[in-house]
């Protein structure tokens, strides 16, 4: 169960060392912060309600920037960058080419 302030600063103590080549152990206690923009219900399994969440992935560190190997992050970066050079739409993917408008 959520809480309001893990939307805010996160729920700590994902281990990305784990994920084999996310990151060293050194650096491995990650924060996720649930996008609550990304809620959706999961229709297809009608017998167990279900719902999913897309997260923001963050450093651990006391500064909890956006971990620099966040997927969501730095299509996020890509996007600001695009629009920064005057292009209005974007459209990414995991597996499309980039297109822009």
């Amino acid at each position: 169960m959520f809480k309001k302030e893990d939307f805010d600063s996160g729920l700590p103590k994902v281990d990305g060392s784990s994920i084999r080549g996310f990151t060293e152990i050194q650096e491995s206690d990650l924060i996720i912060r649930p996008d609550p923009s990304t809620f959706a219900t999961v229709p297809w399994i009608p017998e167990y309600p279900t719902a999913r969440l897309i997260c923001d992935i963050l450093s651990g560190g006391s500064n909890r920037d956006q971990f620099s190997r966040d997927p969501r992050g730095i299509a996020k970066k890509a996007e600001e960058y695009m629009k920064a050079n005057g292009y209005e739409l974007s459209y990414w993917g995991t597996r499309s080419r980039v297109f822009c408008i």
